[in-house]
């Protein structure tokens, strides 16, 4: 909606003067450059049977071109929805905390040192 305010009506036309076009703030000689097809646009709304069934026919049009889009979104949520809980299983499935890998390595290095002994022990015996 456009609205033009200009509490000064004193001002030449060269003089800028305040406009609220869809919130953000323009010039009135910015607004009167602005490249708007009013005849055409008046024309549809005509031929529509008047503005407020053009309007409901452009928001129409766009929420047809919205569907795709909304079944595009639907199925990714859908997908999202049934994969995301596999895969936060797998992955706390696959982890392993801390503990449980200290205790390994405790174990690793544990076998190791118990095999040099073994090892060294078999040597030993064998001179």
């Amino acid at each position: 909606m456009l609205k033009i305010t200009d509490t000064n009506r004193t001002r030449g036309p060269t003089q800028k003067c305040s406009v609220n076009l869809f919130t953000n703030q323009y010039s009135i000689l910015e607004v009167i450059n602005m490249s708007w097809n009013y005849a055409d646009m008046s024309k549809a709304a005509k031929a529509a049977g008047g503005p407020e069934k053009y309007a409901d026919m452009l928001v129409q049009s766009g929420r047809q071109e919205m569907y795709p889009w909304l079944v595009v979104a639907t199925l990714a949520s859908g997908v999202v929805t049934h994969f995301a809980p596999k895969a936060v299983a797998y992955v706390k499935e696959k982890w392993v905390s801390k503990e449980d890998a200290k205790e390994a390595r405790e174990a690793i290095i544990n076998g190791i040192n118990q095999y040099d002994q073994e090892t060294s022990d078999d040597t030993s015996s064998d001179e």
